[in-house]
C-alpha cells in the first residue's frame, strides 16, 4: 500500500542542514559523556603513568574512583553520601513548592471571574519585563533578620514564588480546559476543593510532572543558592564546586573529579529514563464525548 504523500516529509534544504547541525550536535554531547564516563574509571596509577593525561586512552578501569569519592570528598563534616541525602531534599522540596505556588495561581486567575486576578496576573509579567537586580544583598538580610539562613524552612519559603513564566504555563493550560468538567462535578456535590484536586488537577498531571523535573533538575544541579543560604548542609554539587576548586595533591587528580561528576549526572538520566513515558505524553487526559 502506497504512503499518502501529504504525509511525506519534504527534504529541503533548510531542514536538512538543521537535521545535519542537530546530529552533530548530538554527536558531540555524547562523544563528551562517554570520554568522561570513560576517564572516570580509569585507575589513578594508569593516571599517573600516562604523565596526567586527560586525553589519553586508559589502559586500566575500575570502580574504585566511584568509591573513593564518597570517602574523599568532603566539605566540612558532610562527606559525598550526605551531600547526596542533602541534594535529594534540596531539588525535591524546592521543586514542589516552586511548582505548587504557580499552579495555584494559575488556577484561581483562569477558573475564578474576580478582579483580583488582573493584578495577580500584572505582577508576574511586570517581574519578567522588570528584573530587579542586586537583590541578593537584602534577601541575605531578611533571611538573617528572620534567622531563616541555614535552616530548610528558609530555602523553601525563599523558592514559594508565583512571580516566573511557570505561573502563564498553568493559566494557559487551566484555560484551555473545558468548564464541562466541572460543572459536571459541582452538579454532582462537588466542593470547589475537589473540583481543584480531583477534577482539574488529574486532566494537568502530565503538565505539573514535567514541570517538577525541569525544576528539580534545575535544582539538583544548582550549587550558589546552597552556598549561600544553606553552606551548614551542603548539596552534592557544592561540595563538588569546592572539590573541583581545591589544590590538595591527591584531590587535583581528574579522575577523581570527573568521578564525582558523573555521579552528579547518573540521578538526573535516571529520572528521565523514568519518567520518560509521562514526559512525552500528552498534556491532558480525557474529553467531553458528544
Amino acid at each position: 500500500m502506497k504512503r499518502d504523500k501529504a504525509t511525506k516529509t519534504k527534504m529541503n534544504p533548510v531542514f536538512a542542514v538543521t537535521l545535519g547541525i542537530m546530529i552533530l550536535y548530538t554527536t558531540i554531547m555524547f562523544l563528551l559523556i562517554g570520554w568522561g564516563v570513560m576517564k572516570s574509571l580509569q585507575t589513578v596509577e594508569d593516571f599517573v603513568f600516562q604523565g596526567l593525561s586527560y586525553s589519553a586512552f586508559p589502559n586500566e578501569v575500575g570502580l574504585d574512583n566511584y568509591i573513593s569519592s564518597f570517602s574523599h570528598i568532603k566539605y566540612k563534616d558532610t562527606y559525598f553520601g550526605g551531600m547526596f541525602l542533602n541534594s535529594i531534599v534540596y531539588a525535591a522540596g524546592c521543586a514542589a513548592v516552586s511548582v505548587l505556588m504557580p499552579c495555584l495561581i494559575g488556577y484561581v486567575t483562569a477558573k475564578i471571574d474576580v478582579w483580583f486576578n488582573k493584578i495577580l496576573l500584572g505582577a508576574v509579567y511586570f517581574s519578567m519585563f522588570f528584573t530587579c537586580y542586586g537583590s541578593m544583598p537584602s534577601m541575605i538580610q531578611v533571611m538573617n533578620d528572620l534567622n531563616l539562613m541555614n535552616t530548610w524552612p528558609g530555602l523553601f519559603m525563599m523558592k514559594a514564588s508565583f512571580l516566573s513564566n511557570t505561573c502563564l504555563i498553568f493559566n494557559a493550560t487551566f484555560c484551555g480546559l473545558s468548564r464541562e468538567y466541572s460543572e459536571a462535578a459541582t452538579i454532582d456535590g462537588a466542593s470547589h476543593l475537589d473540583v481543584m484536586l480531583k477534577v482539574n488537577f488529574p486532566l494537568i498531571k502530565t503538565t505539573i510532572l514535567v514541570l517538577f523535573v525541569t525544576a528539580f533538575i534545575t535544582f539538583w544541579n544548582d550549587y550558589q543558592t546552597p552556598m549561600i543560604y544553606l553552606s551548614d548542609s551542603p548539596t552534592a554539587s557544592y561540595g563538588l564546586f569546592v572539590f573541583n576548586q581545591s589544590t590538595n595533591s591527591y584531590e587535583d587528580f581528574l579522575v577523581y573529579k570527573v568521578a564525582g561528576f558523573v555521579l552528579i549526572l547518573a540521578p538526573t538520566f535516571l529520572i528521565f529514563l523514568l519518567m520518560k513515558d509521562y514526559l512525552l505524553g500528552n498534556l491532558t487526559e480525557g474529553g467531553v464525548k458528544g
